[in-house]
């Protein structure tokens, strides 16, 4: 049980000190009636009196107290599922890692103290929508806009010197590429946040910034260097200083701070411009530009809340303080009696609490609290069968649906657990539809089912077009079947290459005996999984699954051929 304000319990202090007072004043009030009249006197003199009532009457106003500071506390027990309307605003993070990044004037370096600041500012602009750039010579998306902040930190590691294949700087096509990677054409609600020490290689920054003002985005730029300039170190495959870099002439290069373009690139979006410090002040400064902006609506999650059970000791409250109004100090010859009165209103308080309580616990969100606890003690079987009898009291719960087949996905059980999904996504609600279907794409997958599992990806797509991971998904899946086909049609000609040599070769044909196709690797999973609540990927499964694609991406990025369009080649490639 946890409380809302658990600061009130201090005030149960005072129940002592109120025990010893009405203590103090029952004493008083029988010694002034022994001076009055002797004890031997007072029942034939008093009729109907009872200490011993007196003594229940102050009993329950102390009850009534305690309840009464109880109920203020706020306790909280049980949960049910809420829809949380999630407002904020999509943000892309442009890093430099070119050459000129290397330099030594900001400790330990201007790419490793750039990282820094963009974990940080990642940090800050939670709940929106975060994506990564990275640029030199070019420009490409490292990670789509996601509102993980686990898995957008992860991809920020990734990032290293020597990254783009291209060399130079080329801030221009950054801008470009930013304002081309907004999934909506909103006139506002976008922000690119420009991490560089502004040295541009004729890529025209000043006009992207222009066109992507147009566009409704805001540049916001954060200056890292010195403007005395800086050589460049050139580092071995072991790191260790090789030399600093040098024009083709031969004359060394000092890199400097150019803070007039990067003061101009923001101005000419609506932004501004900061620089570096070892404060994190331009950080803040930046976050705090970014989250005054006016926000959208980015998509529905479901939380799990604590159920407020204030009214449970304030009822206790409400039926001792009636008790004891009603109990008379006086015994069975007095003039007042007690009544059915209290028992009455008692028993009509409580007939209100418990069908103030029946809509809680017929609806869905009262059936999945046990399966919800158990899901997050990770008892996965024991939280299954929680939700099947839930499913069983309320078969048409498509919410019961969508909660079974996270706990069946995290025992394995990815056909039954695609079946559970497949129910859920015939929900009316469009934000646990898009949910279910994402999911269902992801148990497909895991049961080695491609195809299905894209054409779950692309309906998921259809309901909610701007699901940064359901686009990641999809594409992932889609490049990986068309690698395999090639590398089954690749397979298929070897192979009748082979029998047609052997045709022509004398003596006994062989028939080589095809390979086994490989199956997926479950490390190369889609990016999300299902959680019991729609929402996205979980923390869990996002460092699970990162982790194990990191090495992978790295070769990938490295291996990969950057666009080079609209790029000049230039002298400076720094």
């Amino acid at each position: 049980m946890k409380f809302a304000h658990p600061h009130v319990f201090f005030l149960m202090a005072l129940l002592p000190l109120l025990a010893v007072f009405f203590i103090v004043s029952f004493r008083t009030k029988r010694k002034l009636l022994d001076r009055l009249i002797s004890p031997a006197m007072q029942e034939k003199l008093i009729l109907g009196l009872s200490f011993r009532r007196e003594k229940i009457k102050l009993f329950l106003l102390l009850l009534t107290f305690f309840f009464l500071l109880l109920a203020w506390s706020g306790p909280l027990w049980g949960s049910r599922l809420v829809e949380v309307k999630q407002k904020g605003l999509d943000v892309f993070i442009a890093i430099d890692c070119s050459l000129s990044m290397n330099a030594r004037d900001i400790k330990p370096d201007r790419l490793t103290r750039a990282k820094a600041d963009m974990k940080d500012l990642i940090s800050r602009l939670q709940p929106n929508r975060i994506g990564i750039i990275a640029f030199a010579g070019s420009a490409f998306v490292q990670c789509p806009l996601t509102m993980d902040e686990d898995a957008a930190l992860m991809f920020v590691d990734l990032i290293e010197p020597g990254l783009i294949p291209l060399p130079g700087t080329a801030i221009g096509e950054a801008i470009r590429l930013a304002a081309r990677s907004f999934p909506t054409k909103d006139p506002k609600f976008k922000a690119l946040v420009l991490l560089s020490d502004g040295e541009d290689h004729r890529s025209k920054p000043l006009e992207a910034a222009q066109e992507a003002a147009k566009e409704g985005v805001r540049i916001f730029t954060i200056g890292f260097g010195s403007t005395r300039g800086e050589p460049i170190p050139i580092k071995d495959e072991k790191g260790s200083l090789k030399e600093y870099k040098k024009k083709r002439s031969g004359e060394m290069v000092l890199s400097k701070l150019n803070e007039t373009d990067l003061i101009r690139i923001a101005a000419a979006a609506k932004g501004e411009y900061y620089r570096a410090s070892g404060g994190g002040i331009a950080v803040d400064r930046v976050a705090g530009d970014i989250l005054s902006m006016e926000k959208k609506q980015l998509k529905d999650r479901w939380e799990n809340e604590l159920e407020s059970r204030f009214q449970f000791p304030l009822a206790l409250a409400f039926i001792l303080l009636l008790s004891e109004f009603f109990i008379s100090e006086r015994g069975k010859n007095g003039s007042r009696k007690k009544g059915k009165l209290p028992i009455l209103l008692a028993a009509g308080f409580f007939l209100l609490l418990l069908q103030h309580a029946e809509p809680l616990r017929a609806s869905p969100a009262g059936s999945v609290q046990k399966g919800w606890g158990l899901y997050h003690k990770e008892k996965y079987p024991e939280a299954d069968a929680a939700f099947k009898k839930g499913i069983e009291k309320n078969p048409e719960s498509h919410l019961l649906h969508f909660n079974d087949g996270a706990a069946l996905y995290r025992m394995g059980k990815f056909q039954d657990a695609a079946a559970e999904f497949t129910r859920a996504a015939a929900s009316p609600d469009k934000s646990l539809r898009s949910k279910a279907l994402y999911n269902l794409g992801n148990s497909l997958y895991r049961a080695q089912k491609e195809k299905e599992a894209l054409a779950a990806f692309k309906d998921s797509l259809k309901v909610n077009p701007d699901d940064p991971d359901a686009k990641f998904n999809y594409e992932f899946i889609r490049k990986k079947m068309q690698e395999q086909k090639k590398k089954d049609q690749q397979k298929k000609k070897e192979e009748q290459k082979k029998k047609e040599e052997q045709k022509k070769k004398p003596g006994k044909d062989k028939k080589p005996s095809p390979s086994p196709s490989p199956s997926p690797s479950p490390s190369a999973a889609p990016s999300a999984t299902p959680t019991p609540s729609p929402g996205g990927m979980s923390k869990e499964d996002a460092e699970r699954l990162l982790n194990a694609l990191k090495d992978e991406e790295k070769q990938a990025l490295k291996a990969r051929k950057v666009p080079t369009q609209g790029v000049p080649r230039v002298e400076e490639d720094w």
